[in-house]
Formats: structure tokens, sequence, C-alpha cells
């Protein structure tokens, strides 16, 4: 014998062989799977062979329906024979781990007490925690557990009749397996999508350590309800090596690797004994070898002549540095804090909502170019990966804007992935020194882990360090070095954030200059409608959702109302205030608050801003009052700010002639509050949409002042002015006066009067000419997910290019300006009908829906005759461009090309001429309303704006209206073009039900590209 050989033949081995079993389904001592035992045992024996310990982890439906005698035969016919066939071949330890399935239960006869209480924690989950509930619902599993009870190895830790844990050593080498009983709820019917685990019970028992911890439970993860699903998967992943599960009766394994989560394995395995014939009979073998961190698996069938292998054995390779095994373990104070949404939040669905509920990465931008156009906007989640490859980053943002929110997500990201962050507050640091920060930082590793030690025998390369709010250090931007001096010799990266402000306040002190000098440095941007919408989605996804086109419907009136609410600007697009403004949303659908003008939801922003600094709801009409004459004070300076000199004056005019007001307490008061803010010596209003809804405020309440009438009219007729447009938007929200409508229809009235609507019947030949016929539209399969988020994300990006402001007044307005002024008039006219629908008379919101149809038409007329008379010139230049770019081509067919490029282009405009009509009037309540407008002028632009207002949000498609207006308009390949259009449009944006969708294709002439067969393996189910 060799030296080499000498040290592998004494080496203790720790490998465990896991022999999978699942849904057995036994019915009695005749079952074919019994009669199998000893072939199913010699399957086993190359790998335990291999192995220094077995492991028969059995992952539910053990009995076919839970009965006694089906458990004695289960003991006494597979689990003890196949113990003995182990032990006998290899000498060495076999253990025995099962969970519950379904067919474990005793469902029959049903039990309407357990229906009920199951109910009711479908209905409020939180009720899964309650031992009471438990205890009723478990009834059905009397005989698996006193089964259980003599059949596991090593006896089980069982806190909860929902989950119970087994350890033991291979080896040197613990192992620790966790048992869910996720069939508690199981009942018959099983319906997908309705279990409830409350995972968050068994934290502490899921953070013991072991090098080697494995997951059991009998329904992968897409059986249950939202509000369960994502917790239960996330923790799963986090704490344990590997889940094994079973119920659908295929098997299959896999390893995923996910930001939040890290790497993870599950393994499915197939069923012992299916029943219905729908599967073949099966198990798998997983052996791990726990020195080197990498599983072999390999699945077996079971065949009529014996068991055979099923396919090629598979490999991977986990790690077990990280929290997720017990490396590293959190307090659960600092947990708290981690999970704590802040703002106190609530939801209708949820009682206390976590961050998990809420978080959505923000966009950063790098500060490295002062062309903004020019800069890279990512997601914050991206930077990760920098920072653990120990790069310095620095995150400036707006007060509110989410930094400190950031930063404790990448506290929890990073601890996912195996490293131990370390988490400062600037605002608590008084550092005097090297060795106060040393006692500092030590001093928050034990606040924040409960083993402290491992943390700080952790090699650098592990270590990351978070500090919030530099720019509020306590001793002084000039400790920094210090600190990072410090930090760069015990930490691989550091991450800190800072208000925008420090940019410049650095500058004064040259050593903080130097130090932040190496610090890539970004900035936090705006939730535009891309991110707004994911956080809306995450919102309404809260609530009890059944389908995907219900979920549209839900984020599409949130979305709505958010938006408006927004605007361009108004309101600050940041995560707290768009929370606030979703709590608000959420009281207003449950009725808790009657309101339908959306002066409501900038009422609540300011409310709940002036009771934060103590202002009491018996106060709040004097402050409004006072803030609505200091506003228009501003106004009719024509300035932002006013000094201090202007304020006394403002605040003795209001003192004298309403109540009497200290300055000197009110102004703080106010900056406080976030309604005024300081600069300098002179004050303005911090938000536009504070100023704007107390210039309405102002305005509502002197209407019958002849000067502010004038200045009410005169405003109606420069709505292209963005000031002017929000004072009287701002006016409308507040009041509904008939003077101020008709002003405002007046002004809408006069846009290209000089035109008369075009109705797109005979009166567009000439584009109609360019076709032949009404064509087939070929499209790509559309992803609606992708789509929604797609198209944000471009008016994100068109919206950075204008964020001028439209402060030129004109005597003349060009033909630019008279398109804004028509788009904002109809926008106003539109919000107007939408928040008054009920107590407009029905004569008034048919004039000023007849107003908003026709302003656009006219326009679209002006635009067509202007562009029409070109048409040939253009023909012949794209058809040039046609023969230069295909020299092969015919002029026929390039002519055939230039006309269908020009039709196109044409039926854009149209169609988004159309589009807008539609959308200034789509709302539910303005249906009827719509209706009566086009069926009295039933013009095709009429009819299509009809249904424009329907596609253009989510909800059954009016699918006989759209046939029967395909069929009218098949002699006008121009309109049919935008009638097709605005079908693909919703298809593109919402998600539609098949039958649905294949009748709207058929009534449209619309087809979709033939998508690849892709096989959907249960990987992706057992994920999702």
């Amino acid at each position: 014998m060799s030296k080499m050989d000498w040290p592998f033949i004494f080496r203790p081995m720790s490998r465990l062989a896991v022999i999978h079993l699942s849904d057995i389904h036994i019915h009695s001592e005749k079952d074919q799977c019994l009669s199998q035992v000893s072939a199913i045992a010699s399957a086993c024996f190359h790998s335990a062979r291999k192995a220094d310990a077995c492991l028969i982890a059995i992952t539910g439906d053990i009995a076919f329906s839970g009965a006694k005698a089906e458990y004695i035969v289960a003991t006494e016919l597979l689990i003890a024979p196949l113990v003995q066939k182990l032990k006998e071949e290899t000498g060495r330890q076999v253990f025995v781990a099962m969970v519950p399935g379904n067919h474990d239960c005793v469902l029959k006869p049903s039990n309407v007490v357990r229906e009920t209480l199951i109910d009711a924690v479908v209905e409020a989950p939180e009720k899964a925690e309650l031992a009471d509930m438990v205890d009723q619902c478990t009834q059905v599993q009397s005989h698996f557990f006193e089964f259980a009870q003599h059949s596991l190895l090593p006896a089980a830790v069982m806190p909860s009749r929902l989950f119970w844990q087994q350890e033991f050593y291979v080896g040197k080498r613990c192992v620790r397996i966790s048992s869910l009983n996720a069939a508690w709820m199981s009942r018959l019917p099983e319906e997908q999508g309705q279990l409830v685990y409350p995972i968050n019970k068994f934290e502490d028992q899921l953070a013991s350590p072991a090098c080697l911890h494995l997951a059991l439970l009998h329904h992968p993860f897409n059986w249950y309800c939202q509000s369960a699903y994502h917790q239960l998967r996330k923790r799963l992943r986090l704490s344990c090596t590997a889940v094994l599960s079973g119920h659908e009766h295929i098997g299959n394994s896999g390893q995923i690797d996910e930001q939040l989560t890290g790497s993870s394995l599950f393994f499915e395995a197939p069923a012992l004994q299916p029943h219905g014939g729908t599967a073949d009979a099966g198990f798998s073998i997983h052996l791990f070898d726990l020195d080197n961190k990498e599983v072999s698996t390999q699945g077996y069938k079971l065949t009529r002549s014996g068991v055979e292998t099923l396919g090629d054995e598979t490999c991977f390779h986990w790690s077990d540095d990280s929290i997720v095994h017990g490396a590293l373990d959190l307090t659960s104070e600092f947990a708290s804090t981690l999970a704590d949404a802040g703002g106190n939040f609530t939801h209708s669905a949820k009682e206390k909502l976590t961050i998990d509920d809420i978080f959505v990465w923000p966009d950063v931008r790098k500060k490295n170019d002062a062309d903004v156009a020019r800069q890279h906007t990512q997601s914050a989640s991206e930077l990760t990966a920098a920072i653990v490859r120990g790069e310095s980053l620095l995150f400036y943002g707006d007060e509110k804007s989410g930094k400190s929110t950031l930063l404790l997500w990448y506290f929890r990201d990073l601890l996912s992935r195996g490293f131990a962050p370390v988490l400062l507050s600037g605002t608590d640091l008084n550092l005097k020194g090297g060795s106060s920060s040393e006692k500092r930082i030590q001093r928050a590793i034990t606040e924040q882990y409960k083993n402290a030690d491992t943390v700080m025998s952790l090699p650098r390369e592990r270590r990351i360090l978070l500090v919030d709010d530099i720019d509020r250090l306590k001793s002084g931007l000039h400790t920094l070095p210090a600190l990072f001096d410090y930090a760069n010799r015990h930490f691989a990266g550091i991450c800190l954030t800072a208000c925008t402000g420090l940019e410049v306040t650095n500058l004064t002190d040259a050593s903080a200059t130097a130090a932040l000098s190496t610090f890539d440095s970004y900035e936090l941007m705006k939730f535009g409608l891309k991110l707004r919408h994911r956080l809306i989605k995450k919102w309404c996804s809260l609530s009890s959702v059944a389908t995907k086109p219900e979920l549209d419907q839900r984020v599409h009136d949130v979305e709505t109302i958010m938006n408006t609410v927004i605007g361009k600007q108004l309101v600050p697009e940041h995560p707290i205030y768009l929370l606030i403004l979703l709590q608000s949303c959420e009281q207003h659908r449950h009725g808790e608050i009657q309101n339908s003008g959306l002066s409501f939801y900038y009422q609540y922003l300011i409310t709940k801003s002036l009771g934060e600094v103590g202002v009491k709801p018996g106060e709040l009409d004097e402050h409004f009052n006072y803030l609505s004459i200091l506003a228009w004070r501003f106004q009719s300076q024509g300035c932002k700010a006013l000094d201090i000199i202007e304020l006394r004056a403002a605040n003795k005019e209001f003192s004298d002639r309403y109540v009497t007001v200290d300055l000197a307490e009110r102004l703080p008061l106010l900056v406080r509050a976030r309604i005024l803010t300081k600069q300098g010596d002179c004050y303005g209003f911090a938000y536009p949409y504070v100023y704007y809804f107390f210039i309405g405020r102002y305005l509502s309440r002197n209407l019958d002042d002849p000067e502010i009438r004038a200045w009410v009219q005169a405003s109606c007729k420069k709505l292209y002015l963005r000031d002017r447009a929000h004072a009287i938007m701002f006016l409308t929200h507040h009041v509904e006066n008939k003077w101020v409508i008709g002003q405002i229809c007046n002004v809408l009235r006069d846009c290209f009067s000089d035109k008369k609507p075009i109705e797109l019947n005979g009166d567009t030949e000439f584009l109609n000419g360019l076709v032949e016929r009404c064509n087939q539209m070929t499209l790509p399969l559309p992803n609606v997910d992708e789509n929604q988020s797609a198209i944000r994300e471009k008016q994100d990006n068109a919206a950075v290019h204008d964020e001028g402001d439209e402060s030129e007044e004109y005597d003349y307005l060009d033909l630019t300006a008279k398109w804004n002024l028509l788009h904002k008039t109809a926008e106003i006219v539109g919000l107007i009908l939408k928040n008054h629908y009920g107590s407009l008379e029905r004569g008034q919101k048919k004039e000023m829906i007849q107003e908003v149809f026709d302003a656009p038409l006219r326009a679209l007329r002006l635009w067509l005759e202007e562009v029409a008379e070109h048409i040939p010139e253009l023909l012949q230049a794209l058809c040039q461009h046609e023969l230069q770019e295909n020299p092969r081509l015919g002029y026929e067919e390039a002519e055939k090309r230039a006309k269908k490029r020009v039709f196109n282009l044409f039926g854009m405009v149209a169609t988004g001429t159309i589009a807008s009509a539609g959308g200034y009037v789509s709302a539910e309540k303005l249906r009827e309303d719509v209706t009566q407008v086009v069926d009295a002028q039933p013009t095709n632009s009429y009819l299509l704006i009809g249904v424009a207002a329907r596609l253009l949000r989510p909800g059954a498609i009016p699918l006989d209206a759209v046939k029967k207006l395909a069929g009218e308009l098949e002699k006008h390949p121009y309109a049919f073009g935008v009638l097709q259009s605005l079908g693909f449009a919703h298809m593109y944006m919402y998600h539609t039900d098949e039958p649905q969708k294949q009748a709207l294709c058929s009534s449209l002439k619309i087809s979709f590209e033939s998508a690849k067969v892709i096989e959907i393996k249960k990987q992706a189910k057992l994920l999702r």
C-alpha cells in the first residue's frame, strides 16, 4: 500500500444517502409497490454503501385516506423492511423523516366546523398562527401523527403540529431536517393557491445552525395563497440547503440562483404509487457529500420486472456560508428593524405591513456627467455586485427619497449572499478617533447579531459596512477619515447615504472631501411611471386577487388616481408619498372616507403633514385659510419665495382680518411640516401640490370677486402655461361651478373652430386609396407583464426631455401651442366629468363629452389636410429611398411599400387622436353618457372614440360593439386600421382571457406570430 492511499482509507466519511419517497397512497397489503420493496432496497445499495448514513425522507401521502390500518401496512411492509435491508447491507445508521400530505387526512365525511375554520384562515391568513385553530384543523391527521411518533428516527422536536425538527450527525457534520405540515388545511377538492402556512412562527428553529439543512413539505410552492407564498418560498430558500417535496407525481430537481435568496436546491419526488395512471411510479436517491458541498441525484422507475434508472445522474454544488445555514443570526430587535415597513402603513388585507410587502428597488444614476441626458440609469439592485467586489459607493438623495430603506434592503440582500453587513447611523456616530470607530462598530455588531463573535472573526472580504446619513454625522464630517481608515482595514466594501446637499457642504472640509473622493457617487431617482407601477402592483397583490385580469383592473383604478394626483411633479415622486397616497386610495376604496373629488388626496397629504407637527383637527380650518391667503399673495406678486418683511405684512393682514397668529411660531411649524421651505432669509412652498392646492382653494372661495373671475377667465385662455393649467385644475378639484366649467369649455370649443370634426366616413378617401383593402395584422405574441413595464419606461424617458416650464405667454398661438392648449383643456374637462359625474346634469355632461370629442377631431382634420397636399412628394421620396436600399426591388413593389409606410404614419396620428379623446372620458361611471353621445351622432370617429374609451382600460372587451364596428369599417381601411390598433393595444397592455382574445382577433383580422413551443418544466412551477 502506498503512502498516498493511507489518508483516504482512514478519512471519516461525511456523506448522507437520502432515499426520497413520496405519494405512496397505501390502500392495503396488496398494493403493487409493497411487493417491490426488495427491489427498491437493492437499487439503493450502491449509493448507500458510499454513504456514512442513510435517510428515508417521505414527503407526504403515505396513506390513501389517512386510515389507521393503512399506516400499519406502511410500517410493517414498507418502512421497517426497507430500514432493515439498508442496515444489513451497509452496517450504518438509517434515519427516517416524513411529513403528511393531503391523503394523510381523514377528509370523509366532511367536517363542517373544520371547513368553516379553513375558510376563516383563507380570508384572514394571520389566523394560521392561532394554536386552537391549528389543533382543530389537524385533528384529521391524528392517525398520521400516531404513526409518525413511532416511525421518526431520531425523535423529533415538535413545537407545533405544523412544524418539527430532527437533528443527527454524519461523521462530524450536523444534519438538520425541518418538516412542514403543509397539508393541515387540505380539503376536498384541493384547490391550488388556497394553502396558508405561518412560516414566521418558526424563524428561530429555521435559523438553527447545521452543515446540511433539508426542508420537507408535501405541496410545492405554487399551491400556497399569495400572502403565504412569498414568505414561505423566501424563508426556506434562505434557511435550507434543499427543499424536498412531492404531491405532483413527477420527479424534478434543480438549483435556483436568486439575488435575494442566493443559491438553493430543490428535489421533487415522483409518486411511488401514483393513482389515476397519470404518471410512472418511481423514487429518487440524493447522495450528499457534506465535506465537498456537492450532491448527486438519480431517479428510478418501478416497472413490472423491477427497478430501472431514469435518466442520467445530476450533480449540484451548494454553499452554506450564510445566515441560511445558521452561520449568522440576527437579534430579534434588529430583525424587526429590518422587517419594519416604516410610516405605520396599513392595508385592508394585512394588519401589519412589512418591508417585503412594499419594497421596490429604486433606480439610480451615476453622477459622472454634467449632461443629465447622457447619464446612465440602472436599478440599485445591480450595484449589490459592486458592493460585494469591495467598491465604495455613496448614494445621494432628497429628504424622504428612501435612502435609509435602501440601506436596510442592501443589508438583507448582502446577508442572503453570505456576507456580514454592519449598519451604522450617522446621527448616532460621535467619533473621536480610530479606537472610537472600532468600539462603535463592535457595539453595532453586538446589537445586530446574536453570534457577534462569529461576525467579528469573519475575514475582511465577508464584511460590508453600511453608513446612513453621513451628512448628519454627530461628530462632524472631519471625523470621516478616521472612520474610513478603520473600515478599509476591516471591511471589503463601504456603502454610504447622504442628502444631496452634502455635495456642497463637504467642500468646506478638505479632509472629508479627500476621504469621499474615492467613492463612486449615485443619485437616487424619483419613482417614475415604471417603478410606480411596480409599487402599485405589489400593493394591490396584497389583497385577495383571483386572476390577472382582476389584478389589472385593481392596478388600473389605483394607478389612474395616483398618476392624476402626482401629475407633472406636483407631488414628490418618492416612495413615502406614494405609500401615503396608496393608503388613502385603500381607505377610499373601502368607503372609510366618502369623497369623490381629487382634492381629498391632496388634503390627505397636507393634513397628515400638519398633524405630525401637532396641528389639531380643530385648527385645520384656520391653517388652511392662512395658507390659502398666503398662496394668493405669492401668485399676485408673481414670485416663488417671499422674504420675512413680506411675510410679516401678510401675517398682519390675516391677523387683523381673522385671528391673531404669531409668525415666529407659525413659520417654523410650517417648515417642520414640509408645507413651507426656508431658503436663506426667504420662504416658499415646499412642493407644487401644496401651493396649487391652496391657490385652488382661494379661488374657489372668492369666485364672486370680479378681479378673481377676471383672473380665472384669462387663465382659462392660457392653459398652455403649466402654472395657469394647474391653478385652474385645482380650482375644479375644489368646486363644481357652472361658470368655471363654461369658461373652460369655451376655450375647448374655440380650439381649431374653423374646422369641422373629421368623421372618418368618406372624408379620408385620399388615404384609403393608399391600400387596396383592410389588411391582416400579424404581430408578435404579447407579453403583458413585460409590456406594462416597458411602455412606462418609455414614457419616463420621454418625460426626462420634457421637464421645461412653459412660462412664456403669446399674443398669437402657433400650432404647437394650440395643440398643447387643446390637450390641457380637454384633460381638465375630462377630470371634471370623472370627479363630478354624480352632480353634473346629463345635458351638461353630454355637451362636455361632445366638446372633448370634437376638439381633437377638428385638430386631426387640420393636420390631415395640411399634410395631404404633400403626399405625392412624400411617396416619391420614400419610393426612391426603397429603391436605393434595395436596387433589385421593382418600382411597383417600392411604391407599394412607400404607400404602406405613409398609410401607417397617418394611422398612428389618427390612433393617437382617437385614443386621447377616448382616454379623457374612459371611466365606468361615464360609460352610459358616452354611449348616448355616440348613439346620437354615430359617425365612424365617434364610434371609434366610444370603443377606445372601453379598450383603453382593463376589463371585459365590448365584443359585440367591436364586431359590428369592424363590419361597418370594412370599406374604410384607414378607420379600420385605427380600430385594429386599439384592439391590439388592449391585448398588449392587459391580460385577456383566451376566448375574448380569439374573438377580438377574429373581428379585427389580427393574428399573432407562432410562438415556439417551450416546455414549461416543473422547476418553474415550483419556484413560482
